[in-house]
């Protein structure tokens, strides 16, 4: 299993989750500094529906060692999150990558949906060619 990592876990995780699961890629998500039980936002859930996939049912939760130890790998959105969780989970730092290049965070700019969604689209589209 895949578990994408961003911030909040409401924005980018969700999204690349949908989409890996969309492409039956087993991906589960989390954010590492997220509120727990916070829907997917509004961009997040408006660009999925574009792409004919729901986060209507999306919660957010935070990264646990649990979820690090059930994931085959890790792919945190930015460089700067990958290291945050290599110094909070050390255990786990074999599993940490940062996606190349780094996904921006969208929240609050709803025009940078659709760019996220095209660059995890096409990470995730890289990933089924390995």
């Amino acid at each position: 299993m895949i578990l994408f990592v961003c911030a909040g876990n409401t924005c980018r995780s969700p999204l690349a989750e949908v989409i890996a699961n969309a492409r039956d890629i087993s991906a589960a998500s989390a954010g590492l500094y997220a509120l727990p039980g916070k829907p997917a936002s509004m961009g997040a859930m408006i660009e999925a529906e574009t792409r004919g996939l729901s986060l209507r049912s999306h919660r957010s939760k935070q990264v646990s060692q649990e979820l690090l130890d059930k994931a085959d790998i890790v792919y945190a959105m930015s460089d700067e999150l990958a290291e945050a969780m290599t110094q909070a989970f050390p255990e786990s730092k074999g599993k940490i990558k940062a996606i190349s290049p780094n996904i921006p965070d969208p929240y609050g700019m709803d025009f940078m949906y659709p760019i996220v969604a095209d660059n995890l689209e096409e990470f995730i589209h890289c990933l089924q060619q390995r």
